[in-house]
């Protein structure tokens, strides 16, 4: 979508796309409301602080916020605005360019969601799930890991896994270990 807004953040001009998306006649916004007015409450500070900073540096980018469409359909946009300023450098308007996020918002919020429950599961597995980054630090323990090793997961994430493995089997520990970075399946580990 498009729209410009003067200095004072009223709709100048607005694109048939953002229209559709807001649910309102061209004659409802232009030079009658604020872009501020159809924006949720919970966002509005965070728009007020885009638009402030608009002001004060004459552009915005990948400003995020939800708009409340007439019907009551929220969703969820991403703005980038630059300045148009007149000869002695006033903010005449803006050139906004906003992109419907919603989807995107919505993937992200799944995603976080499985992610949680996966950790939910792996933490109270009682079988020993671990992980580690690539530079061999555990990041993630589940709890059973304290049965087996005697220590609490809070203790060895960050540490090296191979703290944990015998002298001798260090060679073997290694070997698998980058197979398993260079992307092969390593069945006994």
């Amino acid at each position: 979508g498009y729209h410009s807004v003067d200095a004072e953040g009223v709709f100048v001009t607005i694109n048939d796309t953002e229209l559709k998306w807001f649910g309102c006649a061209r004659e409802e916004l232009v030079g009658k409301k604020k872009h501020r007015d159809l924006i949720t409450p919970d966002t509005q500070a965070a728009y007020d602080a885009g638009f402030a900073y608009f002001l004060a540096y004459g552009e915005v980018r990948d400003l995020e916020f939800k708009i409340a469409r007439k019907d009551g359909v929220v969703m969820d946009m991403l703005l980038n605005a630059t300045s148009v300023r007149d000869a002695d450098g006033r903010i005449r308007h803006s050139r906004s360019t906003m992109f419907d996020i919603t989807e995107r918002k919505q993937a992200e919020m799944k995603l976080e969601s499985a992610v949680r429950a996966n950790q939910l599961i792996m933490q109270h597995s009682l079988d020993v799930i671990c992980t580690v980054d690539g530079q061999g630090r555990f990041d993630f323990v589940s709890a059973a890991c304290a049965k087996l090793w005697g220590y609490q997961p809070e203790e060895l994430v960050g540490r090296q896994y191979i703290d944990l493995v015998h002298p001798e089997d260090h060679p073997a520990t290694n070997r698998a270990a980058a197979a398993l970075m260079a992307g092969r399946p390593v069945l006994n580990f």
